[in-house]
């Protein structure tokens, strides 16, 4: 937990134990940070129209700083939200347990609805030997499986949301630019619904990963501070790149992203219309005649059946 210091508060002009954020060169008291961080969420919602209190919301959250904190923000402004954890069966630390205890802990303080959801049993193998197989990083295939599930489970809800900070947008649009792929054309804070592909939001998109950690911490959340054990590749090389560029020159990587949104349609990079079809197993949306979930599951069960057939 951050060491919090006597300030004086920008907001309400009193000395007393607070924090200083260099990127807005703000310093502010506890109560005042808290009324900062959700005010700064429900401006974001409204700036890109994400949703509105009427909606049913579907929380993404991995037990982590930046998704507990979009619950709990949430929760106070007052939106009908549903939280989904994906447990990974992560074995390395105890990792995955540790995520769905904490996940539980605080639905259960929160007086909150859960769903969780078992990789294994979704894939048939743990995500290490699912990515071994498919010949995949980790962290993309994780991915790639996350995506897939949180869409099916958000099929009753209305809008699904995710705790993608500021951080996140940021190293996505730095790599994305360095290799110039089709992502660019993508990033956007909201994804409007496609057919069974439901609408998807980032209120966090222009909230710094260390407020979310802020934000914890002041209120005593449980959330689980090591990051993934398994975690690597180019992602988390951008994201330090970012991190150290915010703390050498202050306020740049908002001013990176928001420049990228704002110009976004100026520079051609609006959404192509993708010839989308469904799955022939699933009836997800996919541009090819299977989906890349479908293609894994094929995968683990052809590996499986080799195995058997070894024994």
């Amino acid at each position: 937990m951050e060491a919090f210091k006597k300030v004086k508060c920008k907001r309400c002009g009193v000395v007393k134990e607070g924090v200083y954020l260099p990127s807005y060169n703000l310093k502010l008291c506890l109560d005042c940070f808290q009324l900062f961080f959700e005010n700064k969420t429900q401006k974001t919602i409204e700036k890109f129209k994400m949703f509105s209190k009427n909606d049913k919301i579907a929380v993404a959250i991995s037990g982590g700083k930046d998704s507990t904190a979009l619950a709990k923000s949430l929760k106070n402004l007052g939106y009908n939200i549903h939280l989904v954890h994906i447990n990974c069966q992560i074995e390395e630390e105890n990792y995955s347990k540790n995520c769905q205890e904490t996940v539980e802990k605080f639905a259960e303080e929160e007086n909150l609805p859960l769903t969780i959801l078992d990789f294994k049993k979704e894939v048939e193998v743990d995500v290490k030997l699912a990515a071994k197989i498919a010949s995949k990083e980790i962290c993309a295939l994780c991915g790639m499986v996350k995506r897939y599930l949180l869409n099916r489970e958000a099929a009753e809800f209305d809008v699904l949301v995710t705790g993608h900070t500021l951080d996140d947008e940021a190293a996505n649009l730095l790599s994305s630019l360095i290799f110039w792929r089709e992502f660019l054309e993508r990033q956007w804070p909201v994804l409007r619904e496609e057919g069974p592909l439901k609408k998807k939001a980032k209120p966090f998109c222009l909230t710094f990963e260390r407020e979310t950690k802020l934000y914890c911490d002041i209120l005593k959340l449980p959330y689980v501070k090591n990051p993934c054990p398994l975690r690597g590749g180019t992602y988390v090389f951008f994201k330090k790149i970012i991190q150290e560029v915010e703390r050498e020159m202050p306020s740049s990587i908002i001013g990176f992203y928001k420049g990228f949104l704002k110009r976004k349609e100026k520079l051609g990079l609006t959404p192509r219309k993708e010839n989308l079809m469904p799955c022939r197993n699933c009836g997800y949306l996919t541009v090819a005649e299977v989906c890349s979930f479908c293609r894994l599951k094929e995968k683990v069960k052809d590996y499986l059946a080799s195995k058997s057939s070894m024994v």
